[in-house]
């Protein structure tokens, strides 16, 4: 029954009047788990602002109190409502409304052809995710650096990223981000919106994230990702396009997604040759401030059969802990002759010689060298980011650096340990889609991270009170402790901090005089404070 609150939200929310048939994006629709006995309207009296550009609500669930809530893009964007949501003492849960997703193989045509795929063991890690979002909603973006791209090929045009700050066309900066029109990135090579055609660029492109299952062409390790093309021909245009990337994923992270774009990735299948990173240490600098705001970058090493550490490469010796180095194998899993190499500074092997792609006026063709195998470790960057853990995308916004150390470590974890790799790279082995999202499963969530409390509500309360909280050891619990003002212990527990999503401890106060009373949380030496009042 929606009582006499329901009407004024018609008075004041006229959307909610809209009309049954009304189609919402997925992305505008957040599923609310209500604590038993709570009336919806009752919640969103108490929370105006969640009624904020709600167009319509029906209940999915009686017995578990459960609904479904539709807000209008223009005026709300769901996925930033989630929070306030789930501090309301009332919600057992909130979250968006994802798509639910079949668990097929590609209908693409020419997926048989793709060896390199199976190889990897993707179609098994598709039965988890084919990539596309987080589990909240983010829309996941990979960056790739190359000599051009043909944006509009059928089987890639879906997946080019769209600048949503940009008018098309228009001839002016919309985003005050210095560059005009950038609907689609950028091309450095000769300051423009468009892209010129290269093969190189478009095949790169296609092995991250060509459309998948739409009966058209190959599929991309993502079957829907955004793929951002930056068209680059010299250094100083790779410089500048990682600084128009740092500012992107920058402004997302501050603006928790309201601007920007959620970079995960950067794609660099090209290189400088016998050039040390250490005499170059821009070049480290620069991938290291790519990390810090949450992108990994794939590089891939020379396509000549050199020990890099002796003849000098880049990226391949630049050591950023953000940076994530690979060489080529081929189909039996063998080093291929014509490619660097190095226990030092190659990370990984990942399929490279006669990988399958697209062709610039074809849906299908052969692609070879390490330009082939960075693509397979970014586009898994892109996959595992899409795992569906809520904990693993809050950390992406919340701590990218360390997110993205997570997620690499992940890829370097998950390799198969091939026989007679191990002497050519650090890990010994071959890129395991599969195995490295199951790395991730593991810590699912949780990135090191500082020992804080971070959220600590509500305050005043007078039933319970929730405690998020930040760790850097998960194999370990932490003492809580309440004290009355006087001093006196009150209340103890120990607190184990789960690797799987939020951490939170919930403390029941009910019983609980009012008053003021000193919420103490962890060890002696490490022992944070915090003030709560119970009335």
């Amino acid at each position: 029954m929606r009582s006499y609150w329901f009407y004024f939200l018609l008075f004041f929310f006229p959307a909610l009047g809209a009309a049954q048939g009304e189609v919402t994006s997925l992305s505008s629709e957040l599923i609310v788990q209500l604590s038993p006995k709570t009336v919806i309207e009752t919640v969103l009296r108490q929370k105006s602002t969640l009624a904020v550009g709600l167009s319509s609500y029906r209940l999915l669930s009686k017995t578990e109190n459960i609904y479904l809530l539709s807000y209008l893009p223009s005026l709300q964007k769901a996925s930033t409502l989630i929070p306030q949501w789930q501090e309301q003492r009332s919600v057992v849960h909130a979250q968006i409304n994802a798509a639910i997703e079949t668990r097929a193989i590609p209908n693409d045509p020419n997926y048989s052809e793709q060896w390199n795929l199976d190889l990897v063991s993707a179609p098994e890690a598709w039965e988890i995710t084919t990539g596309g979002t987080t589990s909240q909603g983010d829309e996941i973006v990979v960056a790739i650096l190359d000599t051009g791209f043909k944006i509009d090929h059928e089987d890639l045009k879906d997946n080019i990223w769209q600048n949503s700050a940009e008018i098309a066309d228009n001839g002016q900066d919309d985003d005050n981000n210095g560059y005009i029109d950038d609907l689609n990135g950028w091309n450095f090579a000769n300051e423009s919106p468009n892209h010129a055609s290269s093969s190189h660029g478009h095949r790169v492109t296609a092995i991250i994230g060509a459309k998948g299952d739409n009966d058209i062409g190959i599929t991309g390790l993502n079957w829907n990702v955004k793929l951002l093309p930056l068209t680059i021909s010299n250094e100083a245009h790779a410089i500048e396009a990682f600084e128009y990337l740092i500012s992107l994923r920058s402004a997302y992270n501050e603006s928790q997604g309201a601007q920007g774009a959620f970079i995960v990735a950067n794609n660099n299948s090209w290189g400088l040759s016998n050039r040390f990173c250490e005499e170059d240490g821009i070049w480290k600098d620069l991938h290291n401030r790519l990390g810090e705001v949450g992108i990994l970058t794939a590089g891939a090493t020379s396509n000549s059969n050199i020990d890099v550490d002796e003849t000098g490469d880049i990226p391949s010796t630049c050591g950023s802990d953000y940076l994530i180095t690979v060489m080529n194998s081929t189909q039996s899993d063998k080093k291929y002759a014509q490619t660097g190499y190095s226990k030092t500074s190659i990370d990984l092997a990942a399929p490279g010689e006669n990988s399958a792609s697209l062709g610039l006026q074809s849906n299908f063709q052969r692609f070879s060298g390490t330009s082939a195998s960075a693509p397979h470790i970014a586009g898994t960057i892109a996959l595992l980011y899409s795992l569906p853990c809520d904990g693993l995308a809050a950390d992406a916004l919340k701590r990218p650096g360390e997110t993205a150390l997570q997620i690499r470590q992940a890829i370097l974890n998950g390799v198969d340990e091939i026989a007679g790799l191990e002497e050519f790279t650090v890990t010994g082995g071959r890129l395991n889609v599969l195995q490295a999202m199951e790395e991730l499963q593991n810590n699912c969530g949780n990135s090191p991270a500082p020992f804080t409390i971070d959220r600590l509500f509500p305050n005043p309360a007078d039933t319970e009170i929730n405690i998020e909280f930040s760790v850097p050891d998960f194999d370990r619990s932490y003492p809580i402790r309440v004290y009355n003002m006087l001093g006196q212990l009150i209340f103890k527990d120990q607190v184990s901090a789960a690797r799987f999503g939020l951490i939170r401890y919930t403390l029941k106060v009910e019983r609980y005089s009012p008053g003021t009373y000193i919420i103490a949380f962890g060890e002696e030496e490490e022992r944070i404070h915090r003030k709560v009042v119970v009335f």
